[in-house]
């Protein structure tokens, strides 16, 4: 869904949209997202699994983004102060290992990109995320200083 999303901008539906937590660390444009999506999401097969309400293997990603998008991206929050001893090297070390340790099954509405993203933002920023109320501010609740 990432390709049509990209190519429908925001005529694409923010409700199906693809869901990450990124982690930038003050000073920096880069950004890590971490996110969850099936291990095979264009196959038939897993569309037909999902779509029936079966569960299918997912993928917990962790990858290097060169700057925080320019769309449709919030800010969440700080991360919890003294997070994994503090530090940059602290804070990576708790999100890696909350992505290694993310139950991998993934069924919609129940263990979906969106609920990972809340979890994720939970255990790193103790802020409990209501991602259709972000979805409706809009760019109201947008940061270019912070994401």
């Amino acid at each position: 869904m990432e390709p049509l999303a990209d190519a429908l901008e925001d005529a694409y539906p923010a409700r199906l949209e693809h869901t990450m937590l990124l982690v930038r660390h003050r000073g920096e444009t880069a950004c890590v997202a971490y996110d969850f999506l099936p291990i095979e999401p264009t196959s038939p097969a897993t569309a037909a699994t999902l779509l029936s309400g079966g569960a299918v293997r997912g993928d917990r990603r962790v990858r290097a983004l060169s700057r925080v998008p320019s769309r449709r991206c919030w800010r969440v929050g700080d991360t919890t102060p003294g997070l994994g001893g503090g530090g940059a090297a602290g804070v990576d070390a708790v999100a890696r290992a909350f992505q290694s340790t993310y139950d991998a099954s993934l069924r919609l509405r129940e263990n979906g990109c969106r609920e990972h993203t809340a979890a994720m933002a939970l255990a790193m920023t103790g802020i409990t995320l209501d991602l259709d109320a972000l979805l409706i501010e809009g760019d109201a609740n947008r940061s270019d200083d912070d994401a």
